[in-house]
């Protein structure tokens, strides 16, 4: 299981990823994206040992709620030193926003006079 979702690209005015009419094959994609470089970006962010455990907390759904990995994946209020209430989001969007980024490098098509043809990382790798 992850953070993230396809829901939370959906929801993402600024990220225009397409679902309705590809039979479920850019739903895949993505979430091969999302298998691929959440993991990644939440240990870059915390480091090895907490990543993991918090892939675990959300991984186990008999989970004792545990209110520091859910105020880092939902976000929390909290005073800061001027003692001014700030909200923090959660990285939800800060991992949807990286994900998305490789996704657009995988996923990048050229238009040509036989079609759309598939530039990303993969399709250069089938060719060499």
């Amino acid at each position: 299981m992850s953070i993230i979702t396809e829901t939370d690209f959906e929801l993402n005015d600024l990220i225009g990823i397409e679902f309705s009419n590809d039979d479920g094959e850019t739903s895949e994609r993505l979430q091969v994206c999302i298998d691929k470089y959440e993991p990644i970006f939440l240990e870059e962010l915390f480091g090895y040992e907490f990543a993991r455990d918090l892939l675990a907390y959300v991984d186990d759904i008999a989970a004792i709620a545990n209110p520091i990995f859910d105020a880092i994946i939902q976000g929390e209020e909290f005073t800061d030193g001027c003692d001014l209430l700030q909200k923090f989001k959660g990285i939800k969007l800060s991992i949807t926003h990286y994900v998305y980024r490789y996704w657009r490098k995988e996923n990048a098509t050229n238009a040509t006079e036989n079609g759309d043809v598939l530039q990303g990382v993969e399709a250069t790798s089938k060719h060499t």
